[in-house]
């Protein structure tokens, strides 16, 4: 098999049809994608799904290969019921899957394969989300302070000989922290590193 090649988990795919989280493996064309017979059945057996939803599931699964639960699956799937007894049976028969195509597995539940011996797990791609503020609350100060910072560097620069570089960095300083500035970490940490190189 190939090391683009993946099966992913139920819990994946319900996360992907959800809210399009970890879109860069099934979206890629990178990535040869397969699922478990038992993952449609788990899929489809939520009640009161709506037609549309339904219909997104058949979708979905048309763009992947699907792996059947055949006689070496079966085989596999009893191996590890007997050693793993506390493995529940639809972790099982993914990890049967897994195991007889020789298949890394993409899933969430980390904690419930990582006892299947031999079973390559993929690392989930996790990025972190700005907080709720942040993402609504727009920093107005960027491209006036990087301004602002380029003149008085310059003036700065030019009166070195006359000691003022000390004086005018701590005056700048004392005006950012005591402004708004101090509500926008991007912007105060962009103003205060040049003055920091500055007054040393």
């Amino acid at each position: 098999m190939g090391e683009n090649q993946l099966l992913v988990d139920t819990d994946i795919l319900i996360s992907y049809l959800n809210r399009r989280a970890y879109r860069s493996y099934p979206e890629s064309a990178r990535y040869r994608v397969y699922y478990s017979a038992v993952t449609k059945k788990e899929l489809l057996s939520k009640r009161g799904q709506k037609t549309s939803q339904r219909r997104a599931i058949f979708t979905l699964l048309k763009r992947f290969r699907r792996i059947h639960i055949d006689r070496r699956v079966v085989n596999e799937y009893s191996r590890l019921r007997t050693r793993y007894p506390s493995l529940a049976k639809g972790d099982a028969l993914i990890g049967a899957s897994a195991r007889t195509r020789k298949l890394p597995l993409l899933t969430q539940n980390l904690r419930h394969f990582r006892v299947i011996e031999g079973l390559t797990l993929l690392p989930i791609e996790v990025k972190q989300q700005r907080s709720h503020r942040e993402q609504h609350t727009p920093c107005h100060y960027g491209y006036l302070t990087l301004a602002g910072i380029h003149l008085i560097s310059l003036f700065a620069r030019a009166s070195t000989s006359g000691g003022i570089v000390r004086p005018i960095c701590f005056a700048v300083l004392r005006l950012i922290t005591s402004s708004n500035l101090v509500g926008c970490s991007t912007a105060k940490s962009a103003v205060l590193a040049p003055f920091m190189i500055l007054s040393t």
